[in-house]
């Protein structure tokens, strides 16, 4: 019958279909159930899928009727939501067609131990096929099998690979509602976020004692396993936050300091001034440095903005910082004050202090235009004049109009040049001899004369007053560049490492969340991405004899020594810069070094600024008792490349009890066995059944597949033999064809 249904749909449109047939009742299968398969098998031969409108059931009496999904007179209202804050969305849906569908299955007990099971099907329109975008069970029991061990965004891809039409969004919403019973506690995420931090105690610290601000509701929790291991050992953090409140902040901050003894020499942030007030507040010792990558994205966006309203400038201020500038060198239009970096300053002057500095004998009058009459009009209807002088009122003609000439805020050819001064003036520091006394203020004063002297050489006025009142005026230097911290330079330049780690938060699991929950995010911190990091940190912490683990800048250091190793070079490069050999490791100023000195040399923050007992000047020998092998061939595990001994760990040979022939032997009889009994099964018409055995032996049947198409292809007259290395079929690369 079902092939009949499906023949009648290929040969003609419309569809008036009547037929019954009788099969043994199965106890495993309800009527209700053998109904809905049925209804299934009609989706799959027709592509039209069927909706139930109503069931009528009794004790040996089954029906359901159906209508097409896309048939636009049975098209359902949409149920409103009865929240006050819902929003109503226009959603247009799926296009719907005349067919006037009907599908009407009975299942009747007929008391021999048969079921008697008619279909009654209307469908008077052809039209296009349904497409279904409904998450199918093989996919949730990939998302249940692999929820502990994998991620959203990897399942996705994979999913979609057996499932083309399962979009990413739906994978992300599944995995949400399947782990709800893992993260979700409570219908308020604060309270849920509580509980959830309270069960994990002993992988977190709650902090309870933290009282949030008014106004604010907070979560405040420690990793125990990572501050434990860490206590009094760090040197500089990194920072990131969303949250805009100090207060808050300052209250987090303070637990880690006094609990862990979290007590950085530098604290690396991105340019907002609530996150340097706070580091300020709680670290009153150590150095903030603004993250480069920030302050470049800042710099270059704003010269690539054409509006010439900039930051406040304060002429005189910054002449009685350095003689040199010239406080007649300002800016001739008005300035913004929102142009200020991080906010604004309550330090600020009023504008009009400098004013008279170039202009002494300007006055500024505003006056408001008095309209003619006794009336009162609208100030749209107020005559406008396009000149500064007045005109004859009975005249016809009317004087042209000035254009203003418009001028770039920095042109094009400017823009890296300025950006490449300031990272120059970003890495200066006393330790490295360069064009400035090693001294911070040798070198501030230094990096401000640069700055301004290439402004006015161009004239680039309001460049100049954004630079200085941003980034080179006392109060703002300090916070970015290096030589303000002379005992030491920072190891990091950027906060890049925060943001790989939201990377993986926001591609990995909460891609696809608008606004996701706190609980599903500590839950996500604690469970998915803590794990990795102690095994990291335990690698790093403890030794393991193996080089794994290391820092992705070794890599580039590699390469940039091995070319430095040949490059011809001139020495002195600047007769301003003049190092000494005994702190300063010139590439070709020292012996060679070997293989492992890439994995074991250190960074320092303070000269040298490399170390390894490799590292010897060329004119000393080296130790004689320094043993470093040449493991070239074994430790290319850098950057997660292995080495071919990778695993080269003492293994336990245990013999297997059978040969090779007693186990295919085992495995053919096996799959013979399992053959007949799923002949056995076609009888019962159990889908359920047949998707246990889709589902659970899809490899399998993938193997079989491979070989068969490689037997057909290699019997061919027409079709090309199967090569060795083919990707279609490269899992059957040892299978042997049988000869016809």
């Amino acid at each position: 019958m079902i092939c009949e249904i499906r023949d009648l749909f290929k040969s003609k449109t419309k569809i008036h279909f009547y037929g019954t047939y009788t099969m043994a009742e199965d106890p495993m299968v309800f009527m209700k159930e053998r109904v809905r398969m049925l209804a299934n098998e009609i989706w799959k031969v027709t592509s039209y899928r069927f909706f139930v409108r109503d069931h009528k059931s009794s004790d040996h009496h089954h029906k359901t009727r159906f209508w097409c999904c896309q048939d636009a007179s049975r098209k359902q209202k949409p149920h409103l939501s009865t929240r006050e804050d819902a929003k109503r969305r226009q959603n247009v849906g799926m296009q719907r067609f005349p067919c006037h569908s009907r599908l009407n299955i009975t299942c009747r007990l007929d008391g021999d131990g048969s079921m008697l099971i008619s279909l009654r099907l209307v469908h008077e329109v052809r039209h296009v096929p349904y497409y279904d975008v409904s998450m199918p069970e093989g996919a949730l029991d990939m998302i249940r099998t692999h929820m502990d061990f994998s991620t959203p965004s990897v399942l996705a891809a994979g999913i979609r690979k057996k499932f083309s039409h399962v979009s990413a969004a739906q994978v992300h919403r599944a995995w949400s509602a399947m782990s709800e019973t893992m993260w979700k506690r409570a219908g308020d995420q604060m309270e849920s976020g509580r509980i959830l931090l309270q069960e994990l105690g002993d992988d977190v610290d709650y902090f309870h004692e933290i009282q949030p601000p008014e106004g604010v509701k907070q979560l405040c929790f420690g990793m125990k396993r990572i501050l434990h291991a860490l206590r009094g050992k760090v040197v500089e953090i990194g920072m990131d936050a969303t949250c805009k409140r100090t207060s808050a902040l300052k209250a987090w901050a303070t637990i880690l300091r006094e609990r862990y003894g979290i007590i950085p020499k530098f604290v690396h942030l991105d340019k907002d001034m609530v996150e340097i007030g706070m580091a300020k507040r709680v670290w009153t010792l150590a150095k903030i440095l603004i993250c480069w990558w920030h302050l470049n994205r800042a710099v270059s966006q704003r010269l690539s903005n054409d509006k010439l309203s900039t930051t406040p400038y304060r002429a005189r201020a910054a002449h009685e910082c350095f003689s040199f500038i010239d406080p007649a060198f300002i800016p001739p239009g008005d300035p913004d004050a929102s142009e200020r970096e991080g906010g604004p300053d309550p330090d600020a002057m009023p504008r009009e202090s400098d004013m008279d500095l170039s202009r002494p004998w300007a006055l500024k009058i505003k006056l408001p235009l008095i309209p003619s009459g006794s009336g009162t009009r609208d100030k749209e209807n107020l005559p406008v004049q396009d000149t500064p002088f007045p005109t004859n009122a009975n005249s016809k003609t009317r004087p042209p109009k000035i254009e203003k000439q418009s001028r770039p805020f920095c042109l094009k050819e400017y823009r890296s040049e300025i950006t490449g001064m300031m990272e120059h003036h970003y890495c200066a520091h006393p330790f490295i001899p360069g064009e400035a006394h090693p001294s911070t203020a040798a070198i501030y004063e230094w990096a401000v004369r640069m700055m301004y002297e290439y402004c006015v050489k161009r004239d680039l006025r309001e460049v100049w007053a954004y630079l200085w009142e941003n980034w080179y005026r006392p109060g703002r230097w300090e916070l970015w560049a290096r030589s303000t911290c002379p005992e030491m330079i920072a190891i990091l330049k950027t906060t890049m490492i925060l943001e790989s780690h939201w990377r993986r938060i926001k591609e990995d699991f909460l891609h696809h969340f608008a606004l996701p929950r706190v609980d599903l995010l500590i839950w996500v911190l604690v469970t998915k991405l803590a794990p990795n990091y102690y095994r990291r940190l335990d690698v790093l912490m403890n030794p393991i004899g193996r080089y794994r683990e290391l820092a992705s800048w070794r890599k580039a250091f590699k390469k940039e020594w091995r070319h430095c190793e040949t490059a011809p070079w001139t020495l002195p490069l600047n007769e301003k810069y003049q190092p000494d050999t005994k702190k300063w490791h010139l590439v070709q100023g020292v012996h060679p070094v070997p293989p492992v000195f890439f994995l074991e040399v250190r960074r320092n923050r303070v000269p040298p600024f490399w170390s390894h007992p490799s590292l010897a000047p060329l004119d000393q020998s080296l130790t004689p008792s320094i043993d470093i092998p040449n493991i070239s061939t074994r430790t290319r595990g850098t950057h997660g490349e292995h080495s071919d001994e990778e695993e080269d760990d003492v293994r336990v040979f245990v013999a297997s009890q059978t040969t090779f022939r007693e186990q295919i032997t085992l495995r053919v009889a096996q799959l013979r066995e399992f053959a007949d009994m799923l002949e056995y099964q076609k009888q019962f018409g159990d889908q359920r059944m047949l998707d246990s055995v889709e589902r659970e032996g899809s490899r399998l049947f993938g193997l079989v597949e491979s070989c068969q198409s490689r037997e057909r292809r290699f019997r061919s007259r027409t079709e090309a033999s199967p090569t060795t290395w083919e990707a279609s079929t490269s899992n059957a690369m040892f299978f042997r064809v049988r000869p016809e």
